[in-house]
């Protein structure tokens, strides 16, 4: 009975993992860049994980990729970054991912799997938001 239980234990978190086999999520809210002290924008950022990787899209406005004097479509581009450390449970996914190498910057994500609410923080950048799973097929168009 003692073999099970420990055997059950040891084996709970890669049930969780394996529920989620391919998994994209938009996740809507608001984010700053901590670094410049600008005010939270509403954006969204895309979170991927399963067969073709684990990562996270973030605008450049967030992550102070851009200098002061980068145009309006570059502070606007996405950033993909690759998530590391990722747990998956019954109830949150939490990873890490790096920001820049020099110096050295990791931020961490959040996302409660049971109200889809999720949040991004590193030294440089905050986004909190609500999730949803991302649809890649082609919408109708409304008119």
């Amino acid at each position: 009975m003692k073999n099970i239980l420990l055997t059950l234990l040891l084996l709970s978190p890669l049930a969780f993992a394996e529920d989620i086999e391919s998994l994209k999520l938009k996740c809507d809210g608001q984010g700053t860049n901590l670094k410049k002290s600008g005010p939270y924008l509403p954006t969204y950022i895309i979170l991927n994980i399963g067969k073709d990787g684990d990562w996270l899209e973030v605008p450049n406005f967030i992550m102070n990729i851009n200098n002061q004097g980068a145009s309006f479509e570059q502070k606007n581009k996405y950033s993909r970054r690759e998530i590391n450390k990722l747990k998956i449970s019954e109830s949150s996914i939490e990873g890490k991912f790096k920001v820049r190498s020099f110096p050295p910057d990791f931020g961490g994500i959040s996302v409660n799997r049971l109200d889809g609410h999720i949040m991004i923080e590193s030294i440089r950048m905050r986004f909190q938001g609500t999730c949803e799973v991302f649809k890649d097929e082609l919408v109708e168009k409304k008119f």
